[in-house]
């Protein structure tokens, strides 16, 4: 910022992005108010409460720069600026009206300093932002300056109520801004909350801000309370990889196994027990319809991870990289080169997770540093699981505990997906007892059987 103040000259243009609510506008007015500047804003609507299109705030900008050309001390500033810049589609072309000549004069003539802030410089002309003084990527907030925030805006007298655990869960979701807790914590102000009630309040309105993002919450999902290690199987311990990896500043595993065995769910595990930020990513958040973009969408992942000591989970890896060999299409090998590439330089934590390992490419494995199988649960795994399982929700023993472990055995390919699949309809079911919770996990594993035949309609 103090740089900032002494370059803060005229005829600067200045370029914020960044994701909603990140704090960018913010930002501009907490420098021009460090550096003693009067900043002046673009309207988004004329004199009769009409809403402006990029064009006429355009001019709106070049008349604000001639009218106060000759003040000192004075900045311009031209928020949601996304609508000033033609966005080049390959099916449509352009989509603004605006002419080349009248942007390129906007950023190359102004007489006061201007800050543009956008969303995202996706699909901008390189030849606009060139024309730019200086372009800033607005990061995400880190865990202690979202906790810092939602503290601060916290009533102190009930901080106190709020569990620890739980504002560490809320903190560590890398997905919410600055603009949702300030959101969240002002309106519980202007309504009546019962302290015992405020932090459900203060949950649920956060959940409502995540529910509308353009991305969905993917990092805050807590581990289910019987969660450990102990039931996973695969032929390396697990609990000794943890320590191990808590010692190293880079990694990269590989999960595979059948579906339910916990890979996505161990990975979530290392990275918290780790206590570092992570992402989980799927191939919807990267892979895009115009050719060459989900390149540049792998390669923004990584060098923001890497910025950021972000920890990367894949989650079903095979669907961005798939073997080469069996491609028909150009770009698609290109996405899969750029992975790997990226995937080989990057210093951090990466862990991908996927159901087919044979369907990768066959240059992937060399990539990592661990590749684990994981199985579906031993008999004793199933036996301690099911015991803990029955003992946290009060399930009542009919028969004996002999007769459930021979009949806990005869499924095949149990997993702990399918305790999680029967746990999440155990309420409304009104299951009560282990034997009913036995005949749930029966029908999880008749899925899996391709000749097993199943009823139609709801079991």
């Amino acid at each position: 910022m103090q740089i900032s103040c002494v370059y803060l000259a005229r005829f600067l243009t200045i370029l914020i992005y960044g994701l909603p609510g990140t704090g960018k506008t913010e930002l501009v007015k907490t420098l021009c108010a460090a550096c003693n500047i009067s900043l002046r804003a673009v309207s988004f609507k004329d004199e009769e409460s009409n809403t402006l299109d990029g064009e006429k705030r355009l001019s709106n900008f070049q008349v604000i720069q001639q009218a106060l050309k000759d003040a000192s001390n004075t900045a311009v500033l031209f928020d949601e600026a996304t609508d000033l810049f033609p966005v080049q589609n390959l099916l449509f072309g352009s989509t603004s009206k605006i002419s080349k000549n009248m942007i390129n004069n906007a950023l190359e003539n102004n007489t006061l300093p201007s800050f543009f802030v956008v969303n995202s410089i996706r699909g901008i002309d390189e030849a606009y932002l060139s024309r730019f003084s200086f372009i800033l990527d607005m990061p995400q907030m880190n865990k202690q300056q979202r906790k810092k925030i939602l503290v601060n805006n916290v009533p102190p007298d009930v901080l106190t109520q709020l569990s620890p655990t739980w504002i560490d869960n809320v903190v560590a979701n890398t997905s919410t801004t600055a603009r949702q807790l300030l959101s969240a914590t002002q309106t519980l102000k202007l309504v009546e909350t019962n302290k015992k009630n405020y932090q459900s309040s203060l949950g649920s309105l956060l959940e409502m801000h995540q529910r509308y993002q353009q991305q969905p919450l993917k990092n805050a999902h807590d581990l289910p309370q019987y969660y450990s290690t102990e039931f996973i199987n695969c032929d390396y311990n697990c609990d000794l990889l943890t320590k191990k990896l808590q010692q190293a500043k880079s990694a990269k595993l590989l999960f595979s196994g059948l579906p339910g065995t916990g890979k996505t769910l161990f990975a979530q595990y290392i990275v918290q027990s780790l206590n570092v930020e992570y992402q989980l990513i799927s191939s919807s958040d990267l892979i895009d319809k115009y050719v060459g973009e989900s390149e540049k969408n792998i390669a923004q992942l990584f060098k923001t991870a890497s910025q950021k000591n972000i920890a990367l989970i894949f989650d079903e890896v095979d669907s961005l990289l798939g073997d080469r060999s069996h491609m028909q299409q150009h770009f698609e090998v290109t996405q899969v080169n750029e992975f790997l590439n990226q995937l080989e330089a990057f210093k951090g934590i990466v862990i991908c997770t996927t159901n087919y390992l044979e369907a990768l490419d066959k240059a992937v494995y060399r990539r990592f540093h661990f590749k684990l199988v994981l199985a579906p649960l031993l008999p004793k795994q199933r036996l301690k699981l099911l015991k803990k399982i029955a003992k946290q929700h009060n399930l009542v023993v009919s028969s004996t505990w002999r007769h459930i472990t021979q009949q806990l055995n005869e499924l095949l390919l149990l997993t702990p997906g399918d305790f999680n699949a029967v746990n999440a309809r155990l309420t409304w079911l009104g299951i009560e007892s282990v034997e009913d919770y036995l005949k749930e996990l029966q029908v999880e594993c008749n899925f899996k059987q391709p000749n097993s035949k199943q009823k139609m309609g709801f079991v």
